[in-house]
Order: C-alpha cells, then sequence, then structure tokens
C-alpha cells in the first residue's frame, strides 16, 4: 500500500528527514528490492509457461500471485521508490497518482486473495485426495482466479475512483493538500473504509488461511502415524500403496513450502495493516517514517516468494535450466515440442525391443514408408500376425525345455515357471509367467 504521510513536508529537507548519502543508501535498497521482485516474479511465470511439468492447477494459483506480485513491481514499487529518494516530491500528476493508488490497493488484495486459494487448494489436496482432482480442475481454478481479480478491482478501484476514501474530517488546508496537491501522493483514507477494506483484503482472507493450514497440520499429521502404524505391522508396501505414499509425502511437502509463504506473507503485511486501521482512529498519530516502513516491508514479500519458490525442486531445476542451462533448455523445449511424436512412436519401440529379446531368427523388416500408407497398413498387420506367430514360437519352445528339465527333477519338487521378458505400458522389462 502507498504511504499514509501526514507530517511529511514539516521537516525542512523535504519530509524524509535524509541526508544526500542517506537518499542514495535508501534508494539503493529500494530499488534492489524492485528489480528482485520483478526478475524472480518473471521468472516464476516463464518456468510454468516452459516447463509442461510445472502446468498444475497449484501452480494456476501461484502464476496469479506472481502476476500480481510483478505488476506491483512494475506500477508501484517503483514509484513509490522514487517518490521518497525525491524527498517526497511525486513529479508525475494527480491523475496518475488516484491511478497508483488504486493499482496498489488491487494488487496487495489480489495477493492475498490469491495466497487465500492456495491454502483451500492445498486443504482440499490434503483432507479429499479422492474427490480432489475432480472438484479442482484447470477450469474451475481459471474461474476461481478470475473471482479473485474481479473482487480486488472491485473493493479497491472503484471506491479511489469514486471517492469513497476520502477523509473529509479534515481542514481545508490538509485537505487540499492531500487530495489536490500534485506534487504529493500519499493514500489518505477515512475511517470507515480503513476498517472495511482491511477486513476484507486481509484479515477475513488470513482468518481463512489460518484455519486451512491448523487443519492441513492435524490432517497430515493423523496421517503419517497411520502410515507409521501400518509399516510397523511388518507388512510391504506395494504397488498402489507406495505410489499413495509418495504422492503423500509431496503433498506435505508442497504444503510445507506454501504455508512458509503464507508466514512470510503475513510477517510482512500485517504491521502495515494494523497501523492502516489504527491511524485514521488515533487522528494520524502514525509516524510517517514508520508508516513508509511497514509499507516497504510489505513490498519485500513480493521479492521473496520466488526465492521461497527456489526451495521447490522442481521450481528449483526450472530456475537453474532458464538461467544457466542453454542447451540443456533448448534440448527441454525440443523434448516438449517432440513429445507427441515420440508417442506415437512408442509402440513401435516396444514392438522392436520385443523383437530383439525374443531373437531367434525374427524379421526385422524395416518399418515401412509414409509415402504408401496403404501398403504400410498391409505390412504392419503382417508384422503383427508374424511376431505373434514367432511369439508363440518361442513360448511353445520355452514351454518344452521347462517340460523337459521338469521330467529330469523329482516329482515332488516345485513345478519350475517359464517367463518371457516383455515391456510395459512405459517401456520397462517385466517378466510375464507362461
Amino acid at each position: 500500500m502507498t504511504n499514509n504521510l501526514t507530517n511529511g513536508t514539516d521537516d525542512g529537507d523535504g519530509g524524509g528527514g535524509y541526508s544526500l548519502t542517506g537518499y542514495i543508501i535508501v534508494g539503493i535498497i529500494l530499488y534492489i528490492i524492485v528489480v528482485l521482485a520483478i526478475g524472480g516474479n518473471a521468472l516464476v511465470i516463464a518456468s510454468v509457461l516452459v516447463f509442461r511439468k510445472l502446468r498444475t492447477v497449484t501452480n494456476y494459483f501461484i502464476v496469479s500471485l506472481a502476476i500480481s506480485d510483478l505488476l506491483l513491481a512494475l506500477f508501484v514499487m517503483d514509484f513509490n521508490a522514487c517518490f521518497i529518494v525525491l524527498g517526497d516530491y511525486w513529479p508525475f500528476g494527480q491523475v496518475f497518482c488516484r491511478f497508483y493508488i488504486s493499482i496498489d490497493i488491487m494488487l496487495s488484495t489480489a495477493s492475498i486473495l490469491n495466497l487465500c486459494l492456495i491454502s483451500l487448494d492445498r486443504y482440499w489436496a490434503i483432507t479429499s485426495p479422492f474427490s480432489y482432482y475432480q472438484r479442482v480442475n484447470a477450469t474451475n481454478a481459471i474461474i476461481l482466479i478470475v473471482v479473485v481479480w474481479v473482487t480486488s478491482f472491485l473493493i479497491s478501484v472503484l471506491p479511489v475512483m469514486l471517492g469513497l476514501h476520502v477523509d473529509y474530517t479534515l481542514d481545508d488546508e490538509e485537505f487540499d493538500f492531500f487530495y489536490k496537491e500534485p506534487t504529493f501522493c500519499v493514500l489518505i483514507i477515512n475511517q470507515w473504509y480503513a476498517l472495511g477494506s482491511s477486513v476484507i483484503s486481509f484479515f477475513i482472507p488470513i482468518f481463512i488461511m489460518g484455519y486451512t493450514y491448523a487443519r492441513i497440520f492435524i490432517v497430515a499429521r493423523r496421517q503419517a502415524r497411520q502410515i507409521a502404524a501400518y509399516n510397523n505391522t511388518g507388512q510391504r508396501i506395494q504397488g498402489t500403496d507406495k505410489k499413495a505414499q509418495g504422492s503423500m509425502r509431496r503433498e506435505r511437502k508442497a504444503t510445507k513450502t506454501l504455508a512458509i509463504i503464507v508466514g512470510v506473507f503475513i510477517g510482512c503485511w500485517l504491521p502495515f495493516f494494523i497501523l492502516n486501521v489504527v491511524d485514521p482512529f488515533c487522528g494520524r498519530c502514525v509516524p510517517p517514517t514508520l508508516f513508509s516502513f511497514t509499507v516497504w516491508l510489505g513490498y519485500v514479500n513480493s521479492a521473496l516468494n520466488p526465492i521461497i519458490y527456489a526451495q521447490n525442486r522442481s521450481f528449483r531445476n526450472a530456475f537453474k535450466t532458464i538461467l544457466f542451462c542453454y542447451k540443456c533448455r533448448g534440448l527441454s523445449m525440443r523434448q516438449a515440442d517432440s513429445s507427441d511424436d515420440h508417442t506415437a512412436m512408442s509402440n513401435t519401440s516396444r514392438q522392436e525391443r520385443l523383437r530383439g529379446r525374443l531373437g531367434n531368427g525374427y524379421n526385422t523388416t524395416p518399418r515401412p514408408s509414409h509415402s504408401d500408407h496403404r501398403s504400410s497398413v498391409e505390412n504392419s498387420a503382417e508384422q503383427n500376425h508374424k511376431m505373434v506367430k514367432d511369439t508363440s514360437l518361442v513360448i511353445a519352445n520355452k514351454n518344452a525345455n521347462a517340460n523337459v528339465q521338469d521330467s529330469k527333477k523329482d516329482s515332488s519338487s516345485p513345478v519350475a515357471v517359464a517367463t518371457i521378458t516383455h515391456s510395459d505400458a512405459n517401456g520397462n522389462a517385466i517378466d510375464v509367467p507362461l
């Protein structure tokens, strides 16, 4: 949110009270935060766009959050830094000031509502894993994201443009300075707008996030105990149980990462929203420097989120690939573009692997040319028929060998089972009993 300065021009040097060296240091720090926010959030968005593995429903919400943080850095943070470095001087005019204030409120609101969506997404994934993928799909995610942005617009841009935030209790001199002075741009709001906007934009969503993550923690701990008890029985988890256990472990790790994001958000923005509510009710008693500090503490959150994402292995690998591994990035892009071709050729590849394993004179006739589709279909049918026939011969030979070996064994010995190595749907080698 923009600075709620009321005594900014009392100091002889423009309100900040800094020396020239102080302004330079403050400016460097602020613009480092701006650059980190722009670069980091752009990297998050690019990672999801480039790598298909990251295009999950949860990451849709993360991209929406990154977009709000990126726009906040582009259209709010850099102008606010300029205002501070110039000694509380606004060179962009009153019209742009109103746009800047409304966009600031909207993007800050969008950030927290996106975080609320993320917490609900994790809550559904952990507490209702079987119905999660039916209830939370890409279409529903996009609808929820649109609702977030429309809601943010309605409770920020419209009230500011209509003047519903204006504090008419100010005297004429203060009113003209805060709302009409073209070289000064701060957010001065009345008591009811301060209370209502803070409750809707921050405190209600924070309560929802606190409840959902508390429930997630309880459910995750109960599931961990159940898994530990199941393992202690001496039973070996196989097949779908292993997959379920791995999926649950990944869900808990993702939840932990996103909980850190929410915790950092609360730590960064809570001081501002407390002062934002208190200041109109105490006669503008909050010192301008303190208010400005809490504003930028909130802005720091936009630069921290990408750093938190980097703790996730998938995002970390994507960041490294985009930033450093140009050769790998080109390979990844080519692999992504050729994925459909690879899928189309998978059946032929499995047949070729089966031919190599069966051996014994199997005919490795090259694939027919695409120039004659009809001939290709006929040849394919003949090859499939021959493969089945030769496979049957190999199976028969193996059965015969197995019977000969069985006849040499004691009748009480277990019957030897012949197997044939085949490839499953994923191309992995498996032993199929005959």
